[in-house]
């Protein structure tokens, strides 16, 4: 999308950080202006790197406390500017590049064999989707376990009531998954699944798996990162 069009078009997302760094790293490599739109709460981290990845060639706006109010923002200001969105999970093509995970775990698999569980974090939802279509698509059978945050089960809701819902509430402690609407577009794909397949991580796990990791692995991970891994635990 970035390399086709104008020179002189402009690029927007919103993102709670992650997907606002592949965004100004492509916009930079392909010499383009893009404008990030971030929640307030966002990690100093995470805005750092995406200027980092950037450049000169992102702006970044900071608006609201949660992804969903900055996620408005940024389709006020693409409606206003004629700019194109380029969408954090919503959307086929993001979709399917999330999907290349999936590849590269089967990839490493030795011979035809599958992991017998695959855990995924879920957030927007583009990461799930596009795993569990890619497993569907080869023919491969695995068992999926989706795991989020217990302050935002938009998955697992939408799951339970049959149709995609909005949280009324979402607690923004793991800013990577805090999203108060699964995407449209990776509903579709995970509407078959059970809402059981769905677990629900509390913030005092997290923060123990978090320390545990650092303290035994050496890794430091943010929130979003921890959570499939705490999943394990179970």
């Amino acid at each position: 999308t970035l390399a086709a069009g104008n020179e002189a078009e402009l690029f927007v997302c919103a993102s709670a950080g992650n997907h606002a760094q592949g965004f100004a790293f492509v916009c930079r490599h392909f010499g383009r202006r893009g404008v990030v739109f971030m929640p307030v709460t966002t990690p100093q981290q995470k805005i750092d790197k995406t200027k980092l990845f950037g450049g000169d060639f992102i702006e970044i706006r900071l608006v609201g406390d949660f992804f969903d109010d900055c996620y408005r923002a940024a389709l006020e200001f693409t409606g206003s500017s004629g700019a194109h969105m380029v969408p954090p999970f919503d959307h086929k093509d993001i979709i399917e590049g999330q999907a290349t995970v999936a590849y590269e775990i089967a990839d490493q698999m030795p011979g035809a064999r599958m992991p017998d569980i695959v855990m995924l974090p879920v957030g927007g939802g583009g990461l799930a989707a596009g795993v569990t279509h890619y497993f569907a698509d080869q023919g491969r059978e695995a068992r999926f376990v989706f795991c989020e945050p217990a302050g935002a089960p938009s998955l697992r809701e939408s799951l339970a009531a049959g149709k995609r819902l909005k949280l009324a509430k979402v607690d923004n402690f793991v800013d990577g998954a805090a999203v108060a609407e699964i995407g449209r577009e990776p509903l579709r794909h995970l509407k078959d699944f059970p809402a059981e397949t769905v677990r629900l991580i509390p913030e005092n796990r997290l923060c123990a798996t978090m320390i545990e990791m650092l303290n035994v692995e050496g890794v430091v991970l943010e929130p979003a990162g921890a959570l499939a891994i705490d999943a394990l635990k179970d």
